[in-house]
């Protein structure tokens, strides 16, 4: 299939399958510049842009004037004051499309705070492909649950009131959507998306235009994680960090004992160190 100009937009709740969807667009060739980085609460990494999200932050804060995490499971800004953030943002908007998106790629982005900034972006973007994943809100509000206590911070806020801003939020984009009917979207259930993978990616790689060859086939169900492994793969991701964090406390502490063994390149990135603090 031939590929045309297109800007893929993810949307969707936290914790809603935003990544998995995001991970899904990699493997079948769509730029998302996002951070492929595994964690605990992202077993097989977030793929969300850092621009984007510093942005849609800015956004956010300007609206609520707050961006600390948990005062958007309190209360959400009015979609007023979002849309406000317009004429303070266009042209930071404007010149950050400008500067991610060559003209020749299917390129895109995935930070969930975008489904309540999303008009803000859209009289920048050429052709733009809204990719929007839903999952069950009770499902949602449990998985925020357990992201917060991995992540070792005190959301503070009751199950109810969880599942309250889950169903505003998707109100908010669903009244979002509204207003541009012509723009392209698809719809996927992130139940679907897990039950069945490569029915629910072929669905997206039509949608795009996109070839779903064997070889993203067999990415795609390696990728794609079922619920009854997925805690095995938070387990491995924890297992990684800490390899990894042993090796540099090994390598800092060889480093000290033996100085004569530090790597050339490293002794000459210290020594334009010293250089430039002297100067």
């Amino acid at each position: 299939m031939k590929k045309s100009k297109k800007t893929v937009i993810v949307l969707g709740n936290p914790r809603s399958g935003t990544s998995t969807i995001a991970g899904i667009l990699d493997i079948l060739g769509v730029n998302l510049n996002g951070n492929k980085e595994k964690h605990p609460v992202v077993p097989k990494g977030s793929f969300e842009d850092g621009d984007f999200a510093m942005m849609d932050k800015k956004i956010l804060e300007g609206s609520f004037g707050s961006c600390n995490e948990n005062a958007f499971w309190l209360k959400l800004p009015e979609s007023n004051q979002i849309l406000n953030q317009r004429r303070i943002f266009d042209s930071e908007i404007k010149s950050l499309i400008s500067k991610k998106f060559e003209e020749d790629l299917i390129q895109g982005w995935k930070y969930p705070e975008t489904m309540l900034t999303i008009e803000l972006y859209l009289a920048h973007i050429t052709n733009p492909h809204l990719v929007i994943i839903l999952r069950n809100p009770l499902d949602i509000a449990k998985s925020m649950i357990k992201f917060h206590k991995l992540k070792k911070i005190n959301l503070n806020v009751d199950f109810l009131q969880i599942l309250k801003i889950i169903n505003e939020r998707n109100k908010r984009m669903m009244q979002s959507l509204q207003k541009y009917p012509d723009i392209p979207k698809i719809f996927i259930s992130f139940e679907d998306l897990v039950f069945n993978s490569i029915k629910e990616s072929q669905k997206i790689a039509d949608f795009l235009g996109i070839d779903l060859s064997s070889n993203k086939v067999r990415k795609i169900k390696k990728f794609v994680i079922p619920n009854n492994r997925i805690i095995i793969e938070r387990k491995k991701a924890s297992i990684n960090i800490l390899i990894r964090k042993n090796r540099l406390l090994r390598f800092i502490k060889k480093c000290i004992i033996e100085p004569s063994k530090i790597p050339s390149f490293i002794q000459l990135l210290i020594a334009n160190n010293i250089r430039k603090q002297k100067s």
